[in-house]
This record gives structure tokens, sequence and C-alpha cells, in this order.
């Protein structure tokens, strides 16, 4: 962390210009979604001659619910990683240029298996906690959101949830904004606001809270691995097991009895536990010059 002395208003804009740039993307993309479905309903004649107008309009807000919110969201995802590259890219040239930017020896894939684990974790103990609370129950929100993340196939899920997704957002929030906390505000600190941001972005107290608390743990894997891959590979691992679950069923006897629910839930959050003290103690990596010793 360095002194800045930058007004409060050019410090906001730095942080949140990205996350602006997203919802742009997303309101030009679901305009542009919108658009074309309401033309290929109007288009269909059987349905204009069997449905009155306001039962299309509910066909239509049924379909902008579901698949084709999911395909808005996938289309501004893949459209706003080539725009968050850039500013990632360029942050990265311009600490090189004050020497704030330091190379570290990579992990080895024993060392990032340790990454997996406290995902699985993350994902099993955050999710049972919360179904077991009852909190998703009441969460129209989440069960709208819900309702559009698994609207379509097994592999455009794993397309847009698992790849496109946790790329997009890790750019977004650890390679841009948590990085760039940090130079206003401790590690600590910047982990905590960079991850309450990250719980907000979703949008529903279910997900705010789960997103909240992975957003916490990836901005420490990536400060602990010092390279964006092992917070995406975090990101990812978390979204394919939870995707995989749901579709396939194959862990539902964890959803039979709120006992159930909570039990494995503390059974993920101590996976979590030792995991991320496992990686506490073993990761220490060096850097690739050995006169740069000094933390961003």
């Amino acid at each position: 962390m360095e002194e800045n002395r930058d007004s409060w208003l050019k410090i906001a804009w730095r942080l949140f210009y990205p996350l602006l740039l997203y919802m742009g993307i997303q309101m030009v993309a679901a305009m542009i979604g919108s658009i074309i479905l309401t033309i290929v309903v109007l288009m269909d004649g059987s349905l204009l001659e069997a449905d009155s107008m306001a039962e299309q309009i509910l066909y239509i807000e049924s379909l902008v619910a579901g698949p084709v919110g999911y395909y808005i969201t996938l289309a501004t995802n893949a459209i706003t990683i080539p725009f968050a590259w850039l500013f990632y890219r360029s942050d990265k040239k311009k600490r090189a240029a004050i020497g704030q930017e330091i190379a570290y020896n990579q992990a080895s894939f024993m060392e990032y298996v340790l990454i997996a684990m406290v995902a699985f974790g993350a994902c099993i103990g955050g999710n049972n906690i919360l179904l077991g609370i009852g909190l998703a129950e009441i969460d129209t929100a989440y069960q709208e959101a819900a309702q559009t993340l698994y609207s379509t196939g097994l592999w455009i899920q794993l397309l847009g949830t698992v790849v496109v997704a946790p790329v997009c957002e890790e750019l977004l929030f650890r390679g841009l904004i948590y990085k760039r906390m940090k130079e206003y505000m401790t590690p600590g600190m910047a982990m905590f606001l960079s991850a309450l941001a990250f719980g907000f972005f979703h949008g529903n107290m279910t997900q705010m809270v789960y997103s909240g608390a992975l957003g916490f743990l990836m901005a420490y894997v990536y400060e602990k691995y010092h390279n964006l891959f092992a917070p995406v590979l975090f990101h990812a691992v978390a979204n394919l097991f939870s995707v995989v679950v749901t579709e396939t069923g194959i862990l539902d006897f964890m959803y039979s009895s709120r006992p159930m629910m909570f039990i494995s839930g503390i059974l993920g959050i101590i996976v979590v536990v030792v995991g991320v003290r496992m990686i506490r103690d073993t990761i220490k990596l060096e850097p690739k010059d050995p006169v740069s010793r000094v933390e961003l």
C-alpha cells in the first residue's frame, strides 16, 4: 500500500468504473435480447392467434427470466472480458513502471489442488448452511436468480457458469477492484471491502452472504498465490460443484432434512478451515527477482 492523495471521488471512480462498464454492457445486451425475443414471438403466427397480448407479454417475461436471461448474462460476461483484461494489463504495466509489480515463482500442481479443496468445502458449507436456516426459501430474488441460472442445458451452464463467469468476475473483482483497493488501504481491508462489493453485485440476500464469503476467500488465495489463475480456479471449482450437484442430484441425501443440511454444511466449513490453514502454512512463494521482496 502506498500513500495516495487522490480525491475520494477520483478513487471511487477508479475502483468501480469497470463495474459501471459491465452494467452498461448488460443493459445493452438485455435490450437487444428483449427486442429479438419480442420479434420472434410476434412473428409466430400460431402464438398470435392462440393467445392474447397480455399472455404473450407474460410468455416473453418468462423467457427473459429463464433461458434468455441466462444467455444475456453469458453474453455480457463474454463481452466484458476483453475490456477487463485490457484494464488489468494496463494496471500491471503501470505498477511495473514504478517497480511495484513483482513476478513470483509458480505454485506446484498439488499446491493448486488445495484451492480446489477449499472451494469444494466452501460450496458445500455455504450453500447447505444457508439452505438449512431457510434463507433461500424466503428470498424470492434468489429463487428468481436460481431459476435463470438453471434454466438452460448442462453444457451451456458449464460454459457460462464454470468458464466465462469466473474469468469475467475475477478480472473485475480481484484483478481490478481488489488490487486497486490495496493501493489505498491494507490488504485485509481490501479483501473485506472487495468481498462486500462482490456480494452486493449478486443482487439478493442469499447470494450476497454466500458470494461475499467466497469473495474474501478468493482474495486470500490471490494474495497467497500471486496470480489471477488462483481465484479463477477457486471460482470455477465452486461453480462446477454447484452446477453438477444441482443438475445430477448425486448428493440429494444432503438435502433430505435440515439436520443433514447443517451437518454437511459444518463438514464443508471444516474442510475450508483445514484447507486455508494448509495454504497459510505451505504456500510461501518467493519473488523471481530476489531483490524484489516488497509485497504489493
